[in-house]
Parts: structure tokens; sequence; C-alpha cells
């Protein structure tokens, strides 16, 4: 357990504080799912592109995107999945 305290004189000195300390931190949900996906597939690009030295990063992206939705999200990569 941690606890922290901050004692001011007076209203502006606190408001002073804040204003300062938070005014340039964006505050981000906890539970923020939005970028977790587009990570995930950029994972699996990446691995698949270690497979396939050959092919360009843009073109494992367009083969992935090609997937269904679930085996992305399983990572699951087979190739004879991928139509070359």
């Amino acid at each position: 357990m941690f606890e922290l305290n901050f004692t001011f004189e007076t209203l502006e000195e606190l408001i002073y504080f804040i204003h300062n300390k938070f005014e340039n931190q964006k505050i981000k949900k906890i539970d923020d799912r939005r970028g977790k996906s587009t990570k995930a597939f950029h994972e699996l690009a990446k691995q698949y592109k270690t497979e396939h030295p050959n092919k360009t990063y843009r073109e494992c992206l367009k083969e992935l995107s090609e997937f269904n939705k679930n085996k992305i999200e399983n990572n699951s990569i087979n190739e004879k999945d991928i139509e070359e």
C-alpha cells in the first residue's frame, strides 16, 4: 500500500500544482483496448516477414489482412492458408 500526501497553504497553490504537473499528461483508461489488435497484427506481420524474407513488409501485411479475424487473434499462421 502506498500513500502520498501534499499540503498546500491556499487553494491557488493546489490549482497551480495540479495544472503544472498534469497539464501535458494524457490520462489513459486502464481498460483501453484501442491499439491492442493493431499491435498483435504487426507482431504477426514481423513473424511472417522473418519466415518469408523475399517479401516486403507491406506484402506481408496485405497477405495477413486477408485472413479471417479469428486466425489473426489466435496468433495462428499456417502457410497453407496463405495463397502465394
